[in-house]
């Protein structure tokens, strides 16, 4: 089964989500850090389920998460240099770790772990 042919069928589609994606961080003529800028595009249609038993336990110890999901997707989503941000409703999420692709035959997707990090 194709993820095209996923996508089409009613309930599976969850949205088209916002990806922020931040260049990596520059050094000025004093040698500090200056932010990297920032560019934004759209997943195209997505598929946000919650994750699975040894997909939650990729989350280190010590890492102060609200929630996390996973997305699948046909748009190439980034950890390193910046992790990409992906804005679901209002909650901004980010990209935590890329799984493994795993079920769909003849498209390019891919499959990122979304945390929602509690502020500390």
């Amino acid at each position: 089964m194709t993820l095209a042919s996923i996508l089409s069928r009613p309930g599976f589609k969850t949205g088209d989500y916002l990806v922020t994606r931040t260049a990596a961080p520059t050094l000025d003529a004093s040698g500090a850090a200056v932010a990297g800028s920032t560019s934004t595009f759209q997943t195209g249609d997505a598929i946000r389920r919650p994750l699975r038993g040894r997909e939650l336990k990729m989350v280190p110890d010590g890492v102060h998460v609200i929630n996390t999901c996973k997305l699948i997707t046909s748009v190439v989503l980034l950890v390193v240099p910046v992790p990409d941000k992906v804005t679901i409703g209002s909650e901004v999420w980010e990209v935590f770790a890329l799984l493994e692709p795993e079920g769909f035959e003849g498209d390019a997707f891919y499959k990122a772990m979304l945390v929602r990090r509690s502020v500390t």
